[in-house]
């Protein structure tokens, strides 16, 4: 009330814009210049404006009033089943401009729930689940156990392939044996084990480590080595002329995609509807 009248320089004005009665304002202006011990507003007939005291808690009265917008928001949110935070923990599997127009269009149509999203490397997201860190994870399965305290739904498959540069001299051999893949570095996932960087499964002895399959694909581009990575990150025309899916039966493998939930959690209709989107999209980015 005291912004608004402040705003329009009349009780009666704000009263209307309230839709209340002037006395019904006066009284609770009255009422929090009497708590507060100071006079906020000048009263000149039908006019008023604020005072010193007024005008210097202009700024914290409206911090007050978004506080209170924010708590309301969050409680209507509530009791509409909606999550009010939603913490997520995923791997780079899927495209970022996926990842980044999906929690924009989210966050847009839940204003009242705040989101936090983390980026870990597939075999570390066990770990995060396991320590309580996310209400849900979305990463590739590489047949890890499951565990008590998550479930898991699988949402699709991912199809990953070994490529190597066009001129590395993998691609120029008409057949690839796992021999001739441990002759060359590969690059590889490393992610936190028991507080000690792991390399995720290597298939050669000389290997470059590196936590993400964007990075990875990125370092194949430079010519260091092979590498497997979801066929979803060979976006662009450059990475699909400049890498080649080596010559070999195990160079195309499909892989589960999951949602991995905490026990503990039951599922909101954002985080439904989160799984529904990432459904939709490996159905129509694979068929």
């Amino acid at each position: 009330m005291l912004l608004l009248c402040i705003e329009l320089g009349s009780i009666a004005a704000a009263a209307r814009k309230l839709n209340k009665s002037r006395s019904t304002v006066s009284t609770a202006l009255n009422a929090l210049e009497d708590d507060l011990g100071v006079a906020l507003l000048e009263r000149t007939g039908n006019r008023v404006k604020p005072t010193d005291i007024g005008l210097s808690i202009l700024d914290e009265s409206e911090h007050i009033i978004h506080s209170m917008h924010q708590i309301k928001t969050k409680c209507e949110h509530y009791l509409n089943g909606y999550e009010t935070t939603l913490r997520i923990v995923r791997d780079d599997t899927l495209p970022e401009q996926f990842w980044r127009e999906t929690t924009n269009e989210l966050k847009k149509r839940y204003p009242g729930t705040s989101f936090f999203m983390y980026l870990a490397p597939s075999p570390e997201i066990v770990n995060c689940m396991e320590s309580n860190i996310a209400d849900v994870a979305f990463c590739t399965s590489f047949g890890w156990k499951e565990s008590d305290s998550y479930q898991h739904e699988q949402l699709g498959k991912i199809l990953f392939l070994s490529v190597v540069h066009h001129q590395h001299p993998l691609n120029q051999l008409r057949s690839v044996t796992e021999l001739d893949l441990r002759r060359y570095t590969e690059i590889i996932q490393t992610y936190m084990d028991q507080e000690r960087l792991t390399a995720f499964s290597p298939v050669s002895g000389n290997y470059h480590g590196l936590p993400f399959f964007e990075l990875m694909r990125d370092v194949a581009m430079d010519q260091i080595g092979w590498t497997s990575i979801p066929s979803l990150l060979l976006e662009s025309d450059e990475h699909r002329k400049t890498l080649k899916v080596i010559k070999c039966p195990e160079a195309m493998t499909w892989r589960p995609y999951l949602a991995l939930m905490r026990e503990s959690v039951e599922g909101g209709v954002i985080m439904k509807e989160l799984c529904q989107k990432v459904k939709d999209y490996l159905y129509s980015a694979q068929v």
